[in-house]
């Protein structure tokens, strides 16, 4: 049996996504299959964004490049993804209320794939679902360490994004 060396093995697709209402909204099955392919294919990582070259995905799903756009534009227009035609990154909106960082380190890791994206305007989007949250995180962990060193207190946002 071989081992898998890959650190990103799998990824988190919750149940409740068969009672979204923006994913039940979908005018077809194949917008649905296609956000089930952002969710779960191999380009997938962490951060829950990546670079997918259009002609990759047409193979994986055996579609034309037109039944590919069009029906990613519908995950557009639901604000399921978020897509940048000149870098070809595709980020899956709403990726961290599912798929959390774990630690420190693996949020060090999303936060350093976060920051290899191209996409300025990804980047933005990122950013702020990634600081949104994690807001509950980064509030306990600074209360934890004011109550267990109180001269360490300075004041700062315990809510303050990394960055």
């Amino acid at each position: 049996m071989r081992i898998k060396t890959r650190k990103e093995l799998f990824s988190k697709v919750s149940p409740s996504l068969w009672r979204s209402k923006r994913f039940i909204g979908l005018s077809s099955d194949r917008a649905k299959l296609l956000h089930l392919y952002y969710l779960t294919c191999r380009h997938q990582n962490s951060a829950g964004c990546y670079h997918l070259p259009e002609g990759y995905a047409v193979a994986d799903l055996g579609w034309s490049l037109e039944e590919y756009r069009t029906e990613r534009k519908a995950l557009q227009a639901a604000d399921l993804i978020a897509y940048d035609d000149d870098t070809e990154e595709v980020f899956v909106r709403g990726w961290y209320v599912h798929c959390p960082p774990q630690n420190s380190n693996h949020a060090a890791g999303i936060i350093s794939r976060i920051a290899e994206i191209e996409s300025d305007a990804i980047g933005e989007i990122l950013e702020a679902e990634f600081t949104e949250a994690n807001k509950g995180r980064w509030a306990t962990k600074a209360k934890k360490m004011v109550a267990e060193n109180p001269q360490t207190a300075d004041g700062e946002d315990e809510n303050r994004s990394p960055f």
